[in-house]
């Protein structure tokens, strides 16, 4: 048995918990929401790693390889990279850490936010990651990618149970441990 602080809830991972398996399952799809946060966290992961081999290249590759300062008031290639391996690395992070803990949260808003934050990760990340080496890209998506993450976080604000539903919970897992 798990134990835990007293006022927080406890860490142990249950991916089909019964609020969220009887929300958003039906019948013939009794594993949705688990392929889902699996989805979610392998994505997160990857972005983290993606995130940490933009950073090494941001650091180490040659200027000639990043597109210049114009003007030079602007950022250069190497920072628009950096800035994307940054975002990467914690949205990863964010997003492997919200596909573990989703099923304490409310089903709805906690699934709209992991798939907001991967789809908005990818958007801002990809399309600076593409403008650092001058490579073809639609401009307009860092900046929907951008909203999105900020529309995320905010859905995840609200993902928190309300107090009786998060104290129900609480008094269910004590009485599993008696």
């Amino acid at each position: 048995m798990a134990s835990h602080s007293p006022g927080f809830p406890s860490m142990e991972f249950h991916p089909m918990s019964p609020h969220l398996s009887q929300a958003l399952t039906t019948p013939s799809r009794p594993n949705v929401i688990h392929s889902i946060l699996r989805g979610s966290f392998i994505f997160g992961a990857l972005l983290s790693a993606g995130g940490l081999i933009s950073a090494a290249l941001a650091a180490h590759l040659p200027a000639h390889f990043f597109v210049p300062a114009v003007p030079p008031s602007l950022p250069d290639g190497r920072h628009m990279l950096a800035t994307a391996a940054g975002m990467a690395q914690w949205q990863g992070a964010a997003l492997c850490l919200l596909a573990l803990v989703a099923s304490r949260l409310r089903p709805l808003p906690a699934l709209c936010a992991l798939i907001g934050m991967g789809g908005g990760a990818l958007m801002f990340c990809g399309t600076v990651t593409l403008r650092a080496f001058a490579l073809p890209c639609v401009p307009l998506l860092a900046p929907v990618g951008g909203m999105g993450l900020i529309l995320s976080w905010i859905l995840l604000g609200f993902a928190f149970p309300g107090r009786k539903q998060w104290l129900d919970s609480q008094n269910a897992q004590e009485q599993k441990k008696l």
